[in-house]
């Protein structure tokens, strides 16, 4: 059996394809240097809520890594019995394996994910979606980073971890590519004693991996679980401008116009709805006012014209 796993290992080196238990992955970037630290080296392994993304858990099941699963409480709650059964099939596949895991929020984790990295195990983390963080961008452990053109404020743990513990970390996201086969990419590995302090090296790695994310997120955004969160981490002044505000300031205004950055309109089953961009509110629109704002999203009206709730809500905007 250990024959066959290094033959694979060097065949999937050489033409990025396993022919053993993983057949059907395709593999991206798992070179040689990759390979010493994962059978050599604890790490940080930082990946995402993307494409298939329970890959990776199957990988190193079937090479034996040894690994601890880190998640929040919440994820754990809610998931807990799914990790169990797919440790359950991987220990029936792959031979026996044990599934180890750290509640991210427990006031002790950081030092419980240090004691496994000196153990000489690896940390799995999903640094996307920002659980147990407590929503706020004014936590410590947040990074603020540059994400399709907007600010957005990251979780920047798993960077801590690996400066503090000083080993290396490496980026992984699996995704299914337009011929819909599932391929499992590996980002070159950083090593903090590159850097000079924490701070140049967390900011670094952080933008360094939601870069790596971005690339494949403008090809497949449909492959990404965690829009949901988006809203409560980019940074709200970037969404404002100082045309957006209410009728006051706007008193003597003559023309105004639908607003299409902030809001939009779509029918359901023949009902009409005006959609808040910024909120995620949406309103239904009685009689004929789903047709009054479709027929005028365009054109510039006279104050007089508009319903002056339009204005106060900034549905409709000074030209």
């Amino acid at each position: 059996m250990l024959g066959s796993i290094l033959m694979n290992r060097e065949k999937s080196i050489v033409d990025g394809k396993y022919e053993g238990v993983l057949n059907e992955i395709m593999y991206e970037n798992l070179n040689e240097e990759i390979w010493t630290i994962l059978n050599n080296t604890p790490s940080v392994i930082c990946t995402f809520h993307f494409g298939s993304m329970q890959v990776i858990n199957h990988f190193f099941a079937f090479h034996k890594i040894d690994y601890v699963f880190i998640a929040s409480k919440k994820t754990l709650d809610d998931h807990l019995g799914d990790f169990l059964e797919m440790a359950e099939v991987q220990s029936k596949v792959y031979g026996n394996i044990e599934l180890d895991f750290i509640e991210a929020d427990e006031c002790n984790a950081a030092f419980k994910m240090l004691k496994s990295l000196k153990k000489g195990k690896h940390l799995l983390i999903y640094i996307d979606g920002n659980t147990g963080t407590g929503y706020n961008s004014a936590n410590l452990n947040l990074s603020r980073i540059e994400f399709l053109s907007k600010t957005l404020y990251v979780r920047n743990g798993a960077a801590t971890l690996s400066f503090f513990a000083k080993v290396p970390l490496i980026g992984a996201i699996s995704y299914r590519d337009r011929n819909n086969q599932i391929t499992l990419r590996f980002f070159d590995p950083v090593f903090p004693p590159e850097f000079e302090n924490k701070e140049g090296f967390i900011g670094t790695t952080m933008q360094y991996l939601y870069d790596s994310l971005s690339s494949l997120l403008k090809l497949f955004p449909e492959q990404w679980e965690c829009w949901i969160y988006l809203h409560s981490f980019i940074r709200s002044e970037d969404f404002f401008s100082e045309n957006l505000v209410g009728e006051k300031a706007f008193s003597n205004s003559e023309y105004y116009q639908f607003n299409q950055i902030d809001f939009g309109l779509w029918k359901v089953d023949d009902r009409g709805y005006l959609f808040n961009k910024r909120d995620y509110t949406f309103y239904l629109l009685e009689g004929n006012y789903y047709n009054y704002l479709k027929d005028n999203s365009n054109n510039k009206l006279k104050r007089e014209e508009i319903d002056s709730e339009l204005i106060d809500r900034c549905v409709f905007v000074p030209v």
